[in-house]
């Protein structure tokens, strides 16, 4: 098939997506809501019942392996993948139904039999085969987004701190990008999976096979076809962003001459393209779905089954055209309504933050070799509040600052800490990877850390190794009350139970609890601090947190781009690798213009939804 007839096959179906658009809004308004309730009764009620009942109040990265081995770990997972699975027979399976019926009947089965349909289909994918397709769908969404992505996963992605590892180590990204074409390559030969399971009633393991063998006889044809339909459609997505860019552009108050006019005009543009981002991803899902079932039915009219030639009343168009003019008036009024009060709110709103600490990591991040005084005195220089150290016991007890579980990285030497004496460890040398050209520095120990740090900057004592343990605790408390720096020192751990312990026996010291995920309450764990990768973050979040007396911490944050996002959110520290760029950043933040403000929310509606494909450079 040339691009000429490809192009006219994408036009005919969406011509027939556009007319039948009625059911699609409808069948999502009812099963989004539906998916909404589970999950929370599921996570939210259930997931908490469980939690509890294995001693906890969160699951989260620092005790998992607990929860999760426990008998209602157990069941935990077990509810988890059963709303997976249900998820998918509503959300993409039932659109199948939907599609198919339009194709073979040219009027669509209602809501009710579409969900029916989607329940039923689940016994098709339980099964060892199904359950590849179901795990093979959750590793490819936060590895590449490719495929189909249904709502329940949009929020899932690889963590900020190992995505960052990967970007910056060649081999980890070759290995990564290869991964990703593997992926994409099954992907894109397991299109029609769930088109044979539903549609020819396959068992999951016959329908993968089909699948197989109809996209290998046709891949060009399919991949033609995908790529000029995904192309057209950001086509219109990039038109549409620039139009508000130059919208946006043009309503600053300096050519309109009303500062309050400018923001409610800039505000107003800002919702209503939200509004159309929001919608365009209402329906993307289901529009990918009714164009691959038409390509399914073009490349398989002979085997497939007529199941869905039975009509069904078609909701009446007028009736649906005068509810969206309703609805969409509604959302203009509740947009013009809010855009008034935040351009008269709009400093208070966009212009306050709270005063943010800046936390060098490893000592003083890239300002000096990793974990040692020499970057902890440049820390100081560069106006850091608070260093981020790593202890780790020697052989002979002595409190070492290291981050890896061995030597090798930072001076060649493969053993651990707990291998070697004080003064064996003595002899290393601790090499600057991040300028070359700095001397080496020599490894150095808590006492030395603390000594250097005291009435100067404060000290985030990170408990590492396998030797972390409560005597690591007992002694590490039993230094800083030596240095007399109880205000000044903060001792932080993933491992929760260390932070429990500490809390319960000390509890005039400053504690930190660091994590990457967290189900349950998380903002009531007993801690002074909540250190969360960055991936983490949410505004609702850092309220809870702030609610219970504590403060929020971000770690590792060195993309500046990241930082608007993040003093939006109200959190209380940044850890970095970079402080004076984060630092910048953060007075870039306090000197943006009303139009700065308004493309950093237009950039994040949009990386939310596609990740950091388009930035905005705020900078100029």
């Amino acid at each position: 098939m040339s691009i000429k007839d490809n192009i006219k096959g994408i036009n005919k179906e969406l011509k027939v997506y556009v007319k039948h658009i009625g059911i699609y809004a409808k069948y999502q308004l009812v099963t989004k809501f539906m998916l909404a309730v589970i999950v929370y009764l599921l996570f939210n009620v259930v997931g908490k019942m469980i939690i509890k009942s294995s001693g906890h109040i969160v699951l989260s990265s620092g005790n998992f392996k607990d929860i999760l081995f426990s008998f209602g770990g157990i069941g935990f997972v077990v509810i988890s993948l059963l709303l997976f699975f249900v998820a998918i027979a509503i959300d993409t399976n039932a659109f199948i139904a939907i599609s198919a019926s339009i194709k073979r009947s040219g009027k669509p089965i209602t809501i009710w039999e579409a969900m029916k349909f989607g329940a039923k289909s689940i016994k098709t994918l339980v099964s060892p085969a199904g359950l590849f397709l179901v795990i093979f769908t959750l590793l490819i969404v936060p590895l590449a987004s490719v495929g189909l992505k249904t709502s329940l996963f949009k929020g899932l992605k690889i963590p900020n701190f190992i995505s960052s590892v990967i970007e910056d180590n060649p081999l980890y990204l070759s290995i990564y990008l290869a991964v990703i074409v593997i992926f994409a390559i099954i992907g894109f030969f397991l299109l029609l999976s769930f088109h044979f399971m539903c549609l020819t009633e396959q068992n999951s393991l016959e329908a993968i096979k089909s699948s197989i063998k109809a996209v290998w006889k046709n891949k060009w044809d399919v991949l033609k076809g995908i790529v000029l339909l995904n192309g057209m459609l950001s086509i219109v997505t990039g038109i549409a962003f620039f139009l508000i860019y130059l919208v946006i552009e043009f309503l600053d108050y300096k050519l309109i001459g009303s500062l309050v006019l400018s923001r409610f005009l800039m505000m107003l543009s800002l919702f209503i393209f939200a509004d159309i981002v929001n919608l365009w991803f209402f329906f993307i899902g289901p529009l990918q779905i009714h164009m691959l079932t038409g390509r399914f039915y073009n490349l398989q009219a002979d085997f497939v089954e007529k199941r869905f030639e039975t009509e069904s009343k078609m909701a009446g168009k007028k009736k649906f055209r005068k509810l969206s003019v309703i609805v969409l008036s509604l959302i203009m009024l509740f947009n013009m309504f809010e855009s008034g009060i935040l351009a008269v709110l709009f400093d208070e709103v966009f212009r306050t933050r709270l005063d943010v600490d800046i936390v060098a990591h490893r000592g003083g991040g890239n300002l000096g070799a990793e974990n040692t005084v020499s970057g902890l005195e440049a820390a100081i220089l560069s106006g850091a509040r608070w260093s981020e150290i790593d202890v780790m016991r020697s052989k002979d007890g002595v409190y070492v600052i290291n981050h890896d579980k061995t030597f090798e990285r930072v001076t060649g030497n493969p053993k651990a800490p707990s291998e070697m004496t004080w003064k064996e460890i003595q002899k290393l040398k601790v090499k600057d990877y991040f300028d070359s050209k700095r001397p080496d520095s020599k490894v150095a120990t808590l006492d030395e850390f603390m000594e250097a740090a005291k009435d100067r900057i404060g000290l985030l004592i990170e408990l590492k190794g396998k030797d972390a343990d409560e005597k690591m605790a007992d002694d590490v408390v039993k230094a800083i009350k030596a240095q007399d720096t109880l205000e000044q020192s903060v001792i932080i751990s993933s491992d929760y139970k260390l932070i429990k312990y500490i809390e319960d026996k000390y509890p005039e010291i400053q504690t930190g609890y660091l994590y990457f995920f967290s189900l349950g309450d998380t903002a009531k764990i007993k801690t002074d601090y909540l250190i969360m990768e960055e991936s983490a973050v949410s505004s609702d979040m850092v309220d809870k947190i702030h609610r219970e007396g504590k403060a929020a911490l971000v770690w590792t944050v060195n993309k500046p781009e990241n930082v608007d996002k993040l003093l939006d959110d109200k959190v209380d520290g940044l850890i970095t690798d970079y402080v004076v760029e984060i630092k910048a950043a953060i007075e870039r933040w306090d000197n943006k213009t009303d139009k700065d403000i308004v493309l950093g929310e237009l950039n994040r509606l949009l990386t939310n939804h596609w990740g950091s494909l388009i930035m905005i450079d705020e900078r100029k």
